[in-house]
């Protein structure tokens, strides 16, 4: 009697990892209306009960920047040489957030909406999408302000402009994929909430937002570099005015960093998707 390979398929079968991330791919595709209705709704009642309701959005933002002015360049009497402080700070926090939101506010975004999860049935995907559609809503108000302080100090944009929507386009992929691989960790370990703060708060200071990355030594700048997060602030600053390309490899290395994070982070949510309302 010779042995024969059964294969184990049908109702009861777990899913292979391509087949889980297609179907999570094409949940947010079908269920594409529920996410714009979640996006609409997160944008006009995040700061519904706040007197300067979406402005603080942009006050924010401003505040930093004026503290900062005040600490760096009249305290300590240091700044970057040759472009406005508040430009440089600006533009460098603006796309620092992008990280940091998507790192903290993924961690809790299951948990806060858990009792919708529990009542209705709806994709969890259609959860996390509205949380990088919002970040993304939010970096166009603070563009704005952006162009007034361009305004302000006579600095226009760089041909070098051109290159920033694939720049933006990759960096809210890696982002994204920041909140998919955190979302469901978030749901099982509750206090990842508290570590990703300290997490945020080391990002600040390791990356070059308040400082140019020339105030670090030349022998440890190539290692400094292999941050992430510290392309992600510096390379915007050469797009946007001081008309530099950036380095080719430097380019590529935070490509391919970003694309992975999402990758990754698709695969981990696929699978841990469905164990979200036993953690919940």
């Amino acid at each position: 009697m010779s042995a024969r390979t059964v294969t184990v398929t049908g109702k009861g079968a777990r899913p292979s990892t391509l087949q889980a991330v297609a179907g999570v791919i094409r949940d947010a595709w079908q269920w594409r209306q529920l996410i714009r209705a979640f996006t609409l709704y997160g944008i006009k009642h995040d700061k519904r009960n706040n007197i300067l309701g979406n402005l603080w959005h942009l006050f924010n933002p401003v505040l930093n920047t004026l503290i900062f002015l005040f600490v760096v360049v009249v305290v300590f009497k240091r700044a970057n040489k040759g472009e406005p402080y508040p430009l440089f700070f600006f533009c460098g926090s603006m796309f620092f957030r992008i990280w940091t939101v998507a790192i903290s506010r993924g961690t809790s975004v299951l948990v806060q909406q858990a009792g919708l999860i529990k009542s209705a049935y709806f994709p969890r995907i259609t959860v996390l999408v509205p949380l990088s559609l919002r970040s993304a809503y939010d970096f166009a108000l603070e563009s704005l302000v952006l162009i007034v302080i361009m305004l302000l100090y006579r600095t226009p944009p760089a041909w070098t402009i051109v290159l920033l929507p694939p720049f933006l386009l990759i960096t809210f992929i890696g982002s994204f994929g920041t909140v998919l691989m955190i979302s469901c960790l978030g749901a099982r370990f509750r206090d990842l909430s508290n570590v990703v703060q300290h997490v945020n708060r080391m990002l600040f200071y390791f990356t070059p937002v308040m400082y140019p990355v020339t105030f670090i030594a030349e022998k440890y700048r190539h290692f400094y570099k292999l941050n992430p997060i510290t392309l992600a602030v510096d390379m915007p600053r050469d797009i946007i005015y001081r008309g530099v390309i950036p380095n080719p490899i430097l380019l590529a290395y935070y490509t391919v960093f970003c694309l992975a994070v999402f990758f990754v982070g698709l695969v981990v949510f696929a699978r841990l998707q469905g164990r979200v309302t036993k953690y919940l």
